[in-house]
């Protein structure tokens, strides 16, 4: 029954470690996921300012200057698109920090919990190996004790008699 009892421990304490690991590898996941939203949007962003660049220099390549550059429409265009990326990438940055903190939460006191549940775990088998010991050395002591006598030249036959050789 003891032994039914540890395994039934070890068997809980490693579905709980299983199902946290889990947890916190969709956590890590979605983290990870936000993080490529983040950089993407940032890509994009860094596109949008060499498309501006390009069109600007183009412009003063012309001849335009001041106004006459950024009251293009094509100027105006990218301007807003650069204000709509950025308001997206702020809002993903604030996102993805949610997640990150969501993500490594507990991770300490997980960590903690685990190396107590080993431990638990340790010093329950030391108890059962001690136990199974405890409980086995009566049984080697008779065991023994009928292998010396039987060495000592005495036999039981199979009606339970003693007899000497």
């Amino acid at each position: 029954m003891e032994t039914q009892k540890l395994w039934g421990k070890i068997k809980k304490t490693v579905t709980d470690g299983v199902t946290v690991a889990s947890e916190k590898t969709e956590e890590f996941t979605k983290f990870g996921k936000a993080k490529l939203d983040v950089l993407n949007t940032r890509r994009k962003i860094t596109k949008k300012h060499g498309e501006m660049g390009r069109i600007i220099y183009t412009m003063l390549k012309e001849g335009k200057t001041g106004n006459k550059i950024l009251q293009t429409e094509e100027v105006e265009k990218l301007v807003d698109t650069l204000k709509s990326l950025d308001s997206e990438l702020e809002e993903k940055e604030k996102i993805c920090e949610t997640l990150k903190k969501k993500a490594d939460e507990n991770i300490e006191e997980i960590k903690s919990k685990t190396k107590a549940g080993f431990e638990d775990l340790r010093n329950k088998a030391k108890e059962g190996m001690n136990d199974l010991r405890n409980r086995a050395k009566p049984v080697i002591k008779k065991m023994k004790e009928k292998t010396e006598f039987i060495k000592k030249g005495h036999k039981k036959d199979s009606g339970s008699k003693t007899v000497k050789k």
